[in-house]
């Protein structure tokens, strides 16, 4: 994703992985900023599957998060997952999902 959106990545796109979030500062520079990104997939030849995308939202899930034009915040279920875990599963299970969340635990 970084070779396909460059200079993009952090201002108007993230990415990770596979998934992208485009964001826009102002609703009047949403179009125009998704028009840079499809160009940019176009031009790369990716390909979108429709079921997953989801256009125009202020509010939203991503790769765990929950992103708004505020902040971004942990998903709280997610969170409680890794506070339940059995002393077995700990240093396993805490490794990746630290990974994701650990700014969100104190």
């Amino acid at each position: 994703m970084e070779h396909v959106f460059g200079e993009h990545i952090g201002s108007t796109v993230e990415a990770y992985v596979d998934d992208i979030m485009v964001k826009s500062n102002k609703l009047g520079d949403l179009i125009q900023d998704l028009e840079i990104a499809f160009g940019h997939l176009g031009a790369n030849n990716i390909k979108l599957n429709l079921k997953k995308c989801i256009f125009g939202i202020p509010r939203g899930m991503l790769v765990g998060y929950i992103v708004s034009k505020h902040d971004i915040k942990a998903n709280s279920e997610k969170a409680l997952a890794i506070t339940r875990m059995g002393p077995i599963q700990v240093v396993q299970k805490t490794t990746g999902c630290l990974a994701v969340l650990g700014r969100f635990i104190s």
